[in-house]
């Protein structure tokens, strides 16, 4: 019996709220498996080496690069990121994955896997600005990152890429929509997914 496959991606600017909504999807559909990013930044306080990203150097990423090991990778406000093809082994027997990248890795993933679920998440600028401030970004990267969105939000006009544009002004409504969109497809993987088994 042929396979059911979900590939979902998540993207917008950085403290849009789409890391939040995946890790909402996640826990809601408790199949999906997430791709961990590969990235030469330092982290964050409160992330997790191996659950929110893959850390590495920039020596070791550059050997990834050479070796092929990345379906897509880019250069982001001064550090490296890159989307490890290893991490799509799981998709092509039919768990359902979920992935996000920026614009341009959406584009390199899209049209590895055309059958991708595309969401942009957005939200208004006084809101993103209160968001980078909470979790600690500088003022200096406050700015930075403002004016990286607002090319962003032109790129992705431009690009013609994502099905769905989600404001993530309240995170309550976004989650509710995201689950109607990609429920149904899950039920039909798992429904599959165990008729294969039983098969």
């Amino acid at each position: 019996m042929p396979l059911y496959k979900i590939l979902v991606i998540i993207s917008g600017p950085s403290g849009s709220g789409k890391t939040t909504l995946m890790n909402h999807i996640v826990e809601t559909f408790p199949a999906f498996k997430r791709v961990i990013t590969v990235t030469t930044r330092a982290p964050r306080p409160g992330e997790i080496d191996g659950v929110d990203y893959t850390f590495v150097s920039i020596d070791t990423f550059k050997k990834m690069a050479r070796d092929d090991a990345f379906l897509e990778r880019n250069y982001y406000n001064g550090a490296w990121y890159g989307t490890p093809y290893e991490m799509f082994n799981d998709y092509d027997d039919g768990v359902p994955t979920i992935v996000t990248p920026d614009i341009n890795g959406a584009k390199a993933i899209v049209k590895e896997f055309p059958m991708a679920r595309t969401f942009w998440i957005t939200v208004p600028p006084h809101l993103l600005g209160e968001r980078l401030a909470a979790r600690g970004d500088s003022p200096e990267d406050i700015e930075r990152r403002m004016q990286r969105t607002e090319q962003e939000e032109r790129e992705k006009y431009n690009a013609d890429l994502y099905e769905y544009t989600i404001i993530n002004r309240d995170l309550a409504k976004s989650k509710e929509f995201l689950e109607e969109k990609l429920g149904p497809h899950y039920e039909s993987n798992r429904r599959l997914d165990a008729e294969n088994r039983e098969g």
